[in-house]
């Protein structure tokens, strides 16, 4: 069963990829100066920005990652998948202090978040 992301992890999702995306383009290192200027910028003339549309991805790409994510078969037992560890109506993490992985055995940290 595949879960829906809320409109707020959408949105942060997709913020985070159009920075990442812009800053990767750039050589130089980065700088909040520039990022504050047009933001400031913009605000005086918006009270909201609009969020960048979503990157146009294929179809099939998705629906094979997807079932990578949710396949248990991958793990070493065939019984934990991604998705068990790192839960997409969680922020992509899970909320156990310890994850546990393969053959029941308990990890030395939780999973963490798949959205950066």
């Amino acid at each position: 069963m595949q879960r829906a992301l809320t409109p707020n992890v959408a949105a942060f999702a997709l913020l985070a990829l159009a920075v990442a995306c812009t800053d990767a383009a750039k050589p130089e290192p980065r700088t909040l100066a520039p990022v504050a200027t047009a933001t400031q910028s913009m605000l005086g003339r918006e009270p909201l920005l609009a969020l960048p549309g979503a990157p146009v991805s294929d179809a099939r790409l998705v629906e094979l990652g997807s079932k990578l994510f949710h396949d248990p078969q991958l793990s070493a037992d065939g019984k934990v998948a991604c998705a068990s560890c790192h839960d997409l109506a969680h922020g992509g993490a899970d909320k156990a202090q310890y994850s546990l992985g393969s053959h029941g055995r308990r990890g030395a940290v939780n999973a963490l978040g798949v959205y950066n």
